[in-house]
């Protein structure tokens, strides 16, 4: 599950392995559900917030049903266009971990996000991927900098832990805080760079500690000062300033593609499937535009949006799916009904982390994280992919299970899972 949310950790990614790390989660909670199912262990916890999580879970199985008799689409159509959503199913799988698994896990992650920051920021320098990579790298227009996409997933978690929790990273923590710092400045990505920052200072206000947070702070100020001309040369380049003048000064229908990728851009191609679903039956209003995959050669026949990233073998424009903003995913996938019910699910996961954010470090920086998942939704699908929610779920499973009273032999798994006073 882990390795689907983090895209084989940019190093088993999917052209290496030969299947998509994706479905290898789904399968993979398809049968551990099954197997508790049939023991009578595949138990919700009992939490307020577990109400609209069963009522997203029932939405989406008359969505599958809806897919199916409304629109005609197949099983494996409907398979391979809602699969992504089947790692909500996870949720009582991922409760279950218990402290000595999680204990042996994190130092593994940990290891893996290192490398693969070293490694990540190195074919910056030499001008090449150094890990496997499936497109053609590209040069950035304000830095003349190579950019590839293959930063390290968890990136976030390990920088703002480095800081809420340094004792479990030992003398060396400050060397880390410096690679993962560099791997970060290294993206050239404006929302991915901001977001990870804030992650860091919201981590660190809900530590409660305010010399902390003004001495983190200054640390991360101190080793950005190399960097500062190449973030903002990035920042000034991205054409955010003009994006709220274009939004003013026309409408949708006369938007120019060639925006793609701006806010004016992102927000056209909600309105346009919204635009498109107030003049549907209520049916469609209710589940969406159906769960099928962009590949299939209906959906380009059914559907005739105009706004939308190009599909580069067919030069088609892709219909159902963009990765530039979750609201218009969901939309497309859930219809109104359904986006409010997933919105809902997602909102008590974050209340529920946020009131018991100081149960351990681990809470504290999971917190912070969903918080900015909802500020980068508008600029990223992250919140409409089930499969980036694993780390949130470990992290309540973490709550429930109350790691803080589990008697942790070493030093470095009390200062991340003790209770923070």
């Amino acid at each position: 599950m882990l390795g689907s949310s983090g895209g084989g950790f940019g190093i088993l990614i999917d052209k290496v392995i030969g299947v998509k790390n994706e479905d290898m989660a789904v399968v993979y909670t398809f049968f551990i559900s099954l197997h508790l199912i049939l023991i009578n262990r595949y138990k919700f916890p009992h939490a307020k917030f577990m109400w609209w999580y069963k009522l997203f879970l029932v939405f989406f199985i008359c969505d599958i049903a809806f897919s199916y008799i409304h629109y005609g689409f197949s099983f494996y159509q409907i398979l391979q266009g809602g699969r992504s959503y089947l790692l909500i199913f996870s949720l009582p799988i991922l409760f279950r971990i218990k402290p000595d698994e999680l204990q042996k896990l994190m130092p593994i992650l940990f290891w893996i996000t290192l490398v693969t920051a070293v490694l990540f920021f190195c074919q910056i320098i030499v001008g090449q991927p150094l890990m496997p990579y499936d497109a053609e790298p590209e040069k950035d227009g304000a830095t003349g900098l190579l950019r590839i996409y293959n930063s390290p997933a968890l990136l976030d978690l390990f920088l703002a832990l480095t800081f809420v929790a340094p004792r479990y990273f030992g003398k060396r923590v400050n060397l880390y805080r410096a690679i993962f710092l560099v791997a970060l400045v290294c993206t050239l990505g404006r929302t991915g760079i901001f977001s990870t920052l804030m992650i860091v200072i919201l981590s660190m206000l809900f530590l409660g500690k305010a010399s902390k947070l003004l001495k983190t702070i200054a640390i991360v100020g101190i080793l950005l000062i190399p960097f500062i001309g190449m973030i903002s040369e990035r920042f000034d380049s991205g054409g955010t300033s003009e994006d709220l003048s274009a939004l003013s000064a026309s409408g949708f229908k006369d938007y120019n593609m060639g925006e793609g990728g701006t806010l004016t851009y992102r927000i056209a191609w909600v309105y346009e499937r919204f635009d498109y679903l107030i003049h549907r039956p209520i049916g469609e209003q209710i589940f969406g535009l159906g769960l099928i995959s962009d590949s299939q050669p209906i959906v380009n026949k059914k559907y005739n949006f105009m706004i939308g990233l190009r599909d580069e073998s067919t030069g088609e424009t892709y219909q159902l799916y963009t990765p530039d903003i979750s609201y218009g995913n969901l939309l497309s996938r859930h219809g109104f009904v359904g986006s409010i019910i997933y919105l809902c699910m997602l909102v008590n996961f974050a209340i529920f982390l946020y009131k018991d954010r100081k149960a351990n470090a681990f809470t504290i920086v999971c917190s912070a994280m969903i918080i900015m998942l909802f500020v980068g939704s508008i600029s990223g699908s992250a919140l409409s992919e089930p499969k980036n929610f694993v780390m949130y779920f470990i992290a309540m499973a973490t709550i429930f299970q109350k790691y803080s009273e589990y008697p942790f032999k070493r030093e470095k798994d009390k200062a991340l899972f003790s209770k923070i006073n």
